[in-house]
């Protein structure tokens, strides 16, 4: 039964719904619509991984799936410390690549897709540093849902000018400032 498959794969992590996607053809359409709807990054692994997955298919089949990314901060972790855009603002280049590939990601992402309606990004201040990105952002008109934490000038300035219609706007600005 579909319904109880769907039901079944909502209560699996994506690693877990994608390992029974191998099941058969049907299930693996079910399971990745189910997997790309609403994703959450939480690792570095994740990070570096979903992209490739993304767009492994034919490039729309899987990035017209897309409503709902949210990216934890764990996912920019380098070495064994994790990244805080107000205790270290000046990166070195390899502590900046997971941003930097992110961005490129995401800014390739979001002129291609119609259907990615929510978005939660952690840094976002150092994402709003790449022009790639504020560009591509300013122009999604789509998103309706907007959650930035650790936002910078930068981030605020662009939102200003973004073309989206946005139903919720919620901003964490960095520790210590208004």
């Amino acid at each position: 039964n579909l319904d109880i498959l769907t039901y079944v794969l909502k209560h699996l992590s994506s690693e877990e719904a994608l390992a029974i996607s191998t099941v058969c053809k049907v299930v693996h359409r079910i399971v990745v619509r189910e997997v790309l709807s609403d994703v959450v990054l939480d690792g570095p692994q994740a990070l570096t991984k979903f992209p490739d997955f993304l767009f492994a298919a034919s490039p729309f089949e899987r990035l017209s799936l897309l409503r709902k990314l949210t990216v934890e901060t764990s996912a920019f972790e380098t070495s064994d410390s994790l990244m805080h855009l107000h205790s270290t603002p000046e990166l070195d280049e390899d502590d900046a690549k997971p941003f930097w590939y992110f961005t490129r990601f995401l800014a390739g992402v979001l002129p291609q897709t119609r259907s990615l309606r929510a978005l939660c990004l952690p840094l976002s201040g150092y994402l709003f540093e790449y022009p790639e990105f504020r560009s591509a952002f300013v122009e999604y008109d789509d998103l309706k849902d907007l959650t930035l934490y650790d936002v910078t000038d930068n981030a605020l300035e662009t939102l200003k000018v973004m073309h989206s219609s946005l139903r919720t706007l919620t901003l964490h600005m960095p520790e210590g400032e208004d």
